[in-house]
Parts: C-alpha cells; sequence; structure tokens
C-alpha cells in the first residue's frame, strides 16, 4: 500500500450504516480487510468513516430478514476471513447449513395449494440487525450524525477534489469521496439529482408488517405446511429468529401481507390497518389464517405504500460522489434483489477504489465506470421487480412474473 493512502490520505466517507457498509468500508479501511476478484487476491486499506443518522445501532424497533440468493461471492469478497466465520451468528437459524438444494415452495395463500418451488441455492438468510451489528465491528461509525449539506471543491487540474459533509450538529468531515448509502429516501441522491428527479415512484400496492411469536401447535401446523422451507413469500409467513430449534413456540416470526391500493396516499390510521390486516388474514388458509389472526391486538403493523426509483445516471462531481445500495436502486422486495444488489455494489466499488490507490487510475474514471454498471444494473432491477410485484397481484399475470419465471436470479447474468 502506497504511503499515499495510508491514515492521512485517501479518505472515503459513508453516509448511511447500512447493510452495505462492509463492502466499501471493510474493504477500504482494515489492514485485514481482504477481498477477492476473480483469482486475485487485493488487501485494501483506506481510511473509511461512516455516518449514521441513528443514535445508535440499530435504534429502530422494525426488524426484518433478507436472504442472499446470488450474491454470495460478492459477499465473500466483501468480508474478512473472520466476518466469514462469524456470519451464520447473523443468520435467522444459526443451526441451519445452506444447501445446493434450497428452495423457496410459492403457495396460493387462499388454498394452500403450491404453485412453484422457486430454487434458491445456498441462500443465506440473515437477520438485518445482527447482520449490521456483525458488519459494524471494528468500523469508525459515527451516530446521530443527520446530514445537512454536501460540498465538493474542484482546486485544479492537477489535484483530485475533495468533498464536505456537514450534519445537522454542527459538525463536518472532509474527504476525497464521498457514498451515499443513505437508503430509499436519500438525500445524497436529492444532491446530485435534484429532488423531482431523485423522487420516489409510488406503486399500487400497500405493504404490512408485523412480528410475532405462534402458539406452539399453530407453529408446529405451519412448519410442517412450509415442509421445512420457513421462509414462503405467497403467504407472507417467514421466520426471522430461532432462539431454540427444538421450541417452535419461541420462534419470531415476521409475516408480510401486500395488497392493492390505488393511489399515492400512505395508510397511517391504525384502526384501519389492523381492519386490513385481519381482513386479508381470513381469506388465507390454514394454518396461515390462524397464525395472521393471533397477533396481539396491541400489536405494531408496519405499513408503508410500495414505491420504487428506476436507476439513471448522476452527476458526480468530478469523482467526489457517488450512490449504492438503495439509495441507487430502491425497489420493491418481493423477488429478494435489494440486498444482492447491494453487496455486488459494494464489491464493485471496493475494486474501482483499489484501482486507484493501489493501481494509480484516475478516481473520475474509476467511479464512472463503477457507475455504469450499477446504474445498467440498478435500472433492470428496479424495473423487474416493480413489474415482478404489480404481477403478484393479478391472478392472470401472476405465473409470467419474473419471479415465476426466473426465481430470485437476476435477470442479467
Amino acid at each position: 500500500m502506497a504511503d499515499s493512502n495510508s491514515e492521512t490520505g485517501f479518505h472515503v466517507l459513508v453516509i448511511g450504516a447500512g447493510e452495505w457498509l462492509r463492502g466499501t468500508a471493510n474493504s477500504a479501511k482494515t489492514q485485514d480487510g481482504i477481498a477477492q476478484n476473480a483469482a486475485t487476491i487485493l488487501t485494501y486499506s483506506i481510511k473509511c468513516t461512516v455516518f449514521e443518522r441513528e443514535s445508535y445501532l440499530n435504534q429502530r424497533s422494525r426488524d426484518w430478514s433478507f436472504g442472499i440468493y446470488w450474491a454470495q461471492g460478492p459477499l465473500w469478497e466483501c468480508l474478512p476471513e473472520p466476518f466469514r466465520a462469524k456470519l451464520n451468528t447473523a443468520t435467522v437459524n444459526p443451526s441451519r447449513t445452506p444447501s445446493p438444494e434450497d428452495f423457496i415452495r410459492m403457495l396460493n395463500g387462499e388454498t394452500a395449494e403450491e404453485l412453484i418451488r422457486v430454487p434458491t441455492p445456498n441462500v443465506i438468510r440473515l437477520k438485518r440487525s445482527s447482520f449490521r451489528a456483525l458488519l459494524a465491528e471494528g468500523l469508525d461509525v459515527q451516530y446521530g450524525k443527520k446530514l445537512s449539506v454536501i460540498f465538493s471543491q474542484f482546486p485544479n487540474d492537477k489535484d483530485e477534489p475533495t468533498v464536505t459533509a456537514t450534519f445537522e450538529d454542527g459538525s463536518n468531515a472532509t474527504g476525497n469521496l464521498l457514498v451515499g448509502a443513505d437508503g430509499a429516501k436519500s438525500k445524497v441522491r436529492e444532491y446530485l439529482l435534484g429532488s423531482e428527479k431523485a423522487a420516489l415512484q409510488p406503486l399500487p400496492i400497500i405493504g404490512c408488517h408485523a412480528t410475532l411469536t405462534l402458539p406452539a401447535d399453530i407453529a408446529r401446523k405451519v412448519i410442517a405446511e412450509l415442509h421445512g422451507q420457513v421462509d414462503t413469500l405467497t403467504s407472507g409467513d417467514k421466520v426471522h429468529d430461532i432462539p431454540d430449534h427444538k421450541r417452535p413456540e419461541t420462534w419470531e416470526w415476521r409475516p408480510t401481507m401486500t395488497f392493492w391500493r390505488e393511489g399515492s396516499d400512505q395508510l397511517t390510521n391504525a384502526a384501519e390497518i389492523r381492519k386490513a390486516w385481519n381482513e386479508n388474514s381470513e381469506k388465507m388458509a390454514e394454518p396461515f389464517r390462524s397464525a395472521l389472526l393471533s397477533l396481539p391486538d396491541d400489536a405494531v403493523i408496519w405499513c408503508e405504500r410500495l414505491s420504487q426509483w428506476p436507476t439513471i445516471g448522476w452527476d458526480n462531481k468530478q469523482g467526489s460522489v457517488t450512490l449504492a445500495g438503495d439509495a441507487a436502486h430502491p425497489m420493491t422486495y418481493h423477488r429478494g434483489q435489494g440486498l444482492n444488489n447491494a453487496v455486488h455494489d459494494a464489491a464493485y466499488l471496493g475494486r474501482a477504489l483499489n484501482d486507484h490507490c493501489e493501481n494509480g487510475k484516475p478516481l473520475t474514471d474509476v467511479v464512472a465506470a463503477y457507475e455504469a454498471e450499477v446504474v445498467e444494473r440498478g435500472n433492470e432491477a428496479v424495473l423487474s421487480s416493480g413489474g415482478n410485484s404489480v404481477m403478484l397481484h393479478d391472478w392472470e399475470q401472476l405465473m409470467n412474473s419474473p419471479l415465476f419465471q426466473h426465481g430470485a436470479a437476476p435477470l442479467r447474468q
């Protein structure tokens, strides 16, 4: 590693401590952060600071799980060996070993009839809060940092630009590259494109989510119905945490239901949300009906309108500001593509930064190359995911949806 990129040299500022952070932050920061690119082992050692708006890690009470369906290689590339060894501790079922035979049973929620089995070979199902805690280990994460202003400086043709982030608490930080990984409602994206072009596009679908444990008898029936594959998308019953594998009444479930609702308004009234939850639950076949209706009356149901932002190019301020993860390609979740694309972003940007810091390629060139790939892949993923979500709510289109035709695999290999 050249001295110019040591702790006093090249500095990456990451806005947002989401699931994306370890990929580039770890690849960029730690002395032992090893990434594998084909047959080449690259060691990155670039100063990186992460700024998170939450006051502490996992401040939000809402949690969820997600699957690594086709990004296992890039994930391994982003994680040094000690973190690979601990990855199973962040899964919803640490006792489970991924298998080439893994699949998801897609069921007709009203009849429990199996519609299709979606192959998900070697899927890694992660609990978000645990995964974030693992990724944050050893990183310089500053909490309570709500972004206020971004300012890029361009000194002359010979020197690279610098970028300064100012936060609502009055503090600021200056680096050579700022990465907006601040989620679907990204302020960094708004800075780069303006509020109109950066705005999310609402879809005519409402999603509701809750967390609950089930009575032992219902839990066992759900597990039996799912043939042990306790992650199914049609009925929406997904296991979220398994503290005691032999006692399913201790398992935590995170059911999700989505339904058609025209307009762009949000569903915010608690009574109306509960009414929609119960009405949709009543339509389900057993044991899913009983499982969903067992949600306590005082339980919190999170509800939002699904939205998307088909990725377009942005002005990266001469390579000083870029986007990654949900900030670059916010998409719907019915095909499980969001995290997989974010992991790809992290791996690709890690390679780009290595090309700049180790191989001397201009920052503008490596950032432009990274963004060209992200924009093409992200736009396709957003549009196919949104179209898939719409088709899943129409029985006449269901079988032709990307999920039923291509499973959880990317459309572009």
